[in-house]
């Protein structure tokens, strides 16, 4: 059985008439406090799955960057995150990542697309991955989670968020060099969370002495 919150019981707006839209739970908040215990533990886990969905290594230097900005906007705090949706959530509170220099794997959605519509871009193989490198031009690709999205049909709750990689112009002006509507597979990393075998320590590590 479920433990009970009235603080997260009147944050909802199934329960409570008067619940107003807010940003953020409270500070008090079990659930957000509950979330913030998970992505210490499952820290490692919520990294696969990005890397996975995208077909981009995320190191563990980046990993400790996205972190550090998560923990300073209080993300697990915002009103959206569940226990389950965690690993896209934390990449929504990411600024857009810079691409040089990351490892993609060959032959995916994202490869196929820069290779088509970057000219300047060119590939250094590195064991299972590809590195991506300039041919002397200056190469600003950067890629970018955002736009989370819920939709309930016949009380089936579906998520969904954008992932974009594209060519920043300034000003705000961005050519897009890929685009893709990824769903929020919640089922994936609740089944993930249950398995002890092949942790990443030294992510743990990171989450561990960040968090605490």
């Amino acid at each position: 059985m479920a433990n009970y919150s009235e603080i997260d019981y009147l944050d909802c707006p199934f329960s409570n008439p008067t619940w107003k839209k807010e940003i953020e739970r409270s500070e008090n908040s079990p659930l957000a406090n509950r979330i913030l215990d998970t992505l210490e533990e499952q820290f490692d886990r919520v990294i696969y799955i990005l890397s996975k969905q995208t077909g981009i290594k995320i190191t563990q230097n980046l990993a400790k960057r996205m972190l550090t900005n998560y923990l300073k906007q209080e993300g697990w705090r915002y009103r959206d995150t569940t226990l389950n949706n965690l690993p896209w959530l934390f990449a929504q509170c990411s600024p857009a990542i810079n691409l040089y220099g990351r490892l993609l794997k060959e032959d995916t959605p994202v490869y196929n697309a820069i290779v088509e519509k970057c000219p300047e871009v060119v590939f250094e193989k590195m064991n299972n991955y590809i590195q991506v490198k300039s041919n002397n031009e200056f190469i600003n690709l950067k890629f970018l989670f955002y736009n989370h999205q819920k939709e309930v049909t016949d009380d089936h709750l579906t998520e969904t968020m954008t992932f974009e990689i594209f060519r920043d112009r300034g000003l705000d002006k961005q050519d897009i060099i890929y685009s893709e509507k990824i769903t929020v597979d919640t089922d994936y990393f609740a089944n993930l969370v249950k398995y002890e075998k092949y942790r990443n320590y030294i992510l743990l590590k990171i989450a561990r002495e960040l968090i605490e």
